[in-house]
């Protein structure tokens, strides 16, 4: 079980959902995934208020965008890239301080 792409998802007469990039408790990033709310929901999965309330903020974002005034706009995106350069430099690897074999 991998990573899902986006571009993995079938073409043509079927329907493309949103996915997201679920990092799931207890397990490392290595491990995260591409679900759709569908199949979150078919897995039984705990949390669903997360991904609730996620687009809850998207569709609120995405509101408050409209009506806001270019000058706004391009500080909410200029700051929004800056938040995510910052979580980026969080993944990278600094250095390994231990290791061991069994």
């Amino acid at each position: 079980k991998g990573l899902k792409c986006l571009d993995d998802v079938p073409q043509g007469n079927e329907a493309r959902s949103p996915q997201y990039f679920i990092k799931w408790a207890r397990y490392s990033h290595i491990h995260n995934t591409w679900e759709s709310d569908l199949s979150l929901e078919e897995k039984g999965c705990k949390g669903l208020k997360i991904l609730e309330n996620y687009q809850k903020k998207q569709q609120e974002t995405e509101e408050w965008k409209r009506n806001m005034s270019p000058e706004d706009l391009e500080y909410y995106d200029v700051h929004d890239e800056m938040k995510l350069n910052l979580i980026a430099k969080l993944y990278r690897v600094d250095r390994i301080n231990h290791s061991q074999c069994y």
